[in-house]
């Protein structure tokens, strides 16, 4: 009876085991998990900004008046068709004063002693340097005059001998804040909407 006993439970342990062996049957194997790495990419770092360029130079001083300047009109080219000249400002004053951007420019009247025709043109390839200008210096600005013959239709012609002008950030007015240039006999043009003077913006002279 005994001997019977252990056969049994030999038999028993040796199914158990070809069992557990056997793919299709019992519970399966827990599979192990597999690892992967993280699919989070570093970030790159962000491109450093474009290079801005120099801010323009700024002023300090009080903008110069009609008062504070002196004035000189200096031909560089009286050939045939527009004048090309420089205007010449000096800072008479005890005090430095700013010039910072461009002049505004009228044709002057001799009959009336006022300004006739539209303002000047600001040049903006040559917007010139913003500076502070100290008792006894100078500065320039580049100027375009045309003649009554180059003008456009509708300039009824007037003889000149001398223009006006305001300095930057001064609003022109021909009593109170205009110079009078002088300057070699041209004409003009008595046209509010016609503009025969260009000019181009202050820097050191």
């Amino acid at each position: 009876m005994i001997r019977a006993a252990r056969v049994l439970v030999l038999s028993v342990a040796l199914v158990a085991t070809l069992t557990a062996c056997d793919p299709g049957g019992g519970a399966q194997p827990t599979p192990k998990p597999t690892s992967s790495a993280s699919s989070t990419s570093t970030p790159k770092p962000s491109a450093s900004p474009a290079a801005t360029s120099a801010p323009a130079a700024s002023v300090t001083a009080p903008p110069c008046t009609r008062d504070s300047l002196t004035n000189e009109f200096q031909l560089l080219d009286q050939s045939t068709g527009p004048w090309r000249a420089i205007l010449t400002v000096g800072n008479r004053s005890e005090a430095s004063c700013s010039l910072s951007g461009y002049p505004t420019i009228y044709i002057g009247e001799p009959e009336a002693a006022g300004s006739v025709g539209a303002p000047s043109t600001n040049d903006p390839a040559d917007p010139g340097t913003p500076l502070d200008l100290a008792p006894g210096e100078a500065a320039v600005a580049h100027i375009v005059v045309k003649q009554a013959d180059e003008a456009p239709s509708g300039c009824v012609p007037i003889a000149s001998d001398y223009l006006v002008f305001s300095p930057p950030g001064i609003a022109f007015d021909i009593e109170t804040t205009a110079q009078h240039v002088y300057t070699p006999p041209f004409s003009g043009c008595r046209n509010d909407d016609i503009s025969l003077v260009t000019v181009g913006g202050f820097a050191a002279g």
